[in-house]
């Protein structure tokens, strides 16, 4: 974890590719829950602590995803830091 005395250093996603960022979408359709990768921030684009990095991708959903018989669809980041500012732009 960064709390500052580790700026410079390499994260753990840069180090050994584990941690790395990850975004699911998250959606229930009927009596079902489903789950789908979206992206996975790679290994060698990871940042070193204390360095910003522009995470980066396409996602497209499916028609699964986008029916109107789901209850919701959500997007999850898991492994970002505690103190890891997020900004979501979003096209359509």
């Amino acid at each position: 974890m960064a709390n500052g005395t580790m700026h410079g250093e390499d994260t753990t996603c840069k180090r050994n590719g584990q941690n790395c960022a990850l975004v699911y979408t998250y959606y229930r359709e009927r009596n079902n829950y489903y789950s789908r990768h979206k992206a996975t921030l790679i290994q060698h684009k990871s940042p070193k602590y204390g360095e910003w990095v522009d995470f980066t991708y396409t996602i497209t959903f499916n028609d699964q995803e986008i029916s109107g018989d789901n209850a919701y669809l959500t997007m999850h980041m898991f492994n970002l830091g505690k103190k890891e500012k997020l900004f979501l732009h979003v096209n359509f």
